[in-house]
């Protein structure tokens, strides 16, 4: 039983710690963007939502590296290098 009691505390801790992380990021003067492997969005802020010309609640799912490639060719050769696995 201490050991149920043990986990399920550590997992309301966490869930506890992920909410502030990101009540913190939400309301970030600065875009963020938390994409997945392929490329679409998962999640995202205000001021990120602002930079794809859209709302925070209608981003999940778009891509990211299509909406940002038609504003910036410099920041599309980041996001190949990035899904290529280069970093530089």
């Amino acid at each position: 039983m201490q050991h149920e009691q043990l986990a399920h505390k550590v997992e309301r801790a966490v869930a506890e710690t992920l909410e502030r992380l990101w009540s913190a990021l939400r309301f970030a003067p600065l875009g963020y963007f938390t994409p997945r492997a392929d490329g679409r969005i998962v999640e995202c802020n205000l001021p990120g939502a602002e930079c794809l010309q859209s709302t925070a609640p209608t981003c999940p799912g778009r891509s990211i590296d299509t909406s940002f490639s038609r504003s910036s060719p410099a920041l599309r050769a980041v996001l190949d290098r990035l899904w290529q696995g280069r970093p530089q």
